[in-house]
């Protein structure tokens, strides 16, 4: 991913604890709620209130909220992002009624590359804005219409689908006004092949020169949802709860 890799040497990166509890929606949910998932719950499933959450404090600064996903809806995200203070949801079914075609993955869903083309088709230019992307073309390696440059290769099935989800997030970001905030991460660990306990978290500023710093930490997203709420100047979690660091143990 060239694209992904060149910001992430002008951004900061973190290690993030990457492992998968239960479902993959429980990764959002702990990044942006500042909450610790259990493996037992599908949240977006279960809660009817997100009141603490990143991108409702967000919408309170005047921001444009919009969620952007490639497949149908799982784990019960129709219910819970408006709860959260998203005001446009785009799935799948929007996707395709927008003319854009499904590929031939199993599950069926909007390469990524549209999908972010999709997205950066929405960005309002006269306001502030917070988007929510998430990506589907890295879940199964591609069976057909390999990737020239990885032809041959053991794993370029893999490398032609990240090249298409690396693709469509330079695109995205070339198209972010200058000192846009930008900030990917690895839901959770790999199912096969090698595998690490942790994934990145980059936070990259559009049209910064000079390189950030990088801290050698490793945090929870729980932890990396603390940090965020610090660099963006948002309320704290939960008013009754003196110290914030009590919400990630």
């Amino acid at each position: 991913m060239p694209f992904t890799s060149e910001i992430s040497k002008k951004g900061m990166i973190f290690k993030i604890d990457g492992v998968k509890k239960l479902t993959s929606s429980n990764s959002d949910y702990e990044l942006l709620n500042t909450r610790v998932a259990y493996p037992g719950t599908v949240y977006y499933s279960t809660l009817s209130s997100y009141s603490d959450s990143i991108s409702l404090q967000f919408k309170n600064k005047g921001a444009d909220l919009a969620f952007f996903h490639g497949l149908y809806d799982v784990s019960g995200m129709r219910k819970a992002y408006p709860l959260m203070g998203f005001e446009k949801l785009v799935l799948r079914e929007e996707l395709v009624a927008a003319g854009y075609r499904l590929n031939d993955a199993t599950p069926q869903h909007i390469d990524d590359r549209d999908l972010f083309a999709y997205a950066a088709k929405q960005i309002p230019h006269d306001k502030p804005f917070f988007h929510v992307i998430i990506t589907m073309n890295m879940h199964d390696p591609a069976k057909n219409n390999i990737n020239p440059l990885f032809k041959g290769d053991a794993d370029e099935g893999f490398f032609t689908n990240a090249r298409i989800t690396d693709d469509g997030i330079r695109a995205y970001v070339e198209s972010l006004p200058a000192g846009t905030d930008v900030l990917i991460m690895g839901d959770h660990t790999p199912y096969f092949g090698p595998r690490s306990v942790h994934v990145p978290l980059i936070l990259y500023r559009t049209g910064e020169s000079t390189p950030m710093k990088s801290p050698d930490v490793s945090l929870t997203r729980c932890e990396a949802s603390q940090y965020l709420r610090r660099v963006f100047d948002l309320p704290p979690v939960s008013s009754d709860i003196p110290v914030v660091e009590e919400m990630c143990r």
